[in-house]
């Protein structure tokens, strides 16, 4: 019976330090970057710059717990932002960067089924 218990209380408490981890990295770190929409084309569901029209790197880490990389884009016209995590680096043959991929953050994919298919793609030009 006391080994019950404390088995019980084990997980209890694994959950529960489960689910505050999990709180905590909603929270993106504040030095993430923002962009607003303009700074971007829009094509067939995909968001494109060029890095050199950014002006600055881009992209940095999302949570102080997790090694993530992503920015955040804005729209002034709904006041909506959409943050949008790295996903895949695309290299020609030299090995030279082509294009860096971003997609939506999963959970926000989850609360707005619209941005499934969205994504933005920066140019190494």
């Amino acid at each position: 019976m006391f080994y019950t218990h404390l088995a019980l209380l084990w997980h209890t408490c694994q959950v529960m330090c489960y689910f505050r981890s999990m709180a905590l990295r909603t929270k993106l770190l504040p030095s993430v970057p923002r962009f607003q929409v303009d700074n971007f084309g829009y094509y067939r569901r995909s968001f494109c710059a060029e890095i050199s029209s950014l002006g600055r790197m881009p992209w940095s880490q999302l949570y102080d717990d997790a090694i993530d990389e992503g920015l955040i884009l804005e729209n002034p016209k709904t006041g909506r932002e959409v943050a949008f995590v790295l996903s895949n680096v695309k290299h020609d043959r030299e090995g030279e960067i082509l294009q860096w991929e971003f997609i939506p953050l999963g959970e926000l994919v989850r609360q707005n089924p619209q941005l499934c298919g969205v994504t933005l793609m920066i140019f190494n030009d």
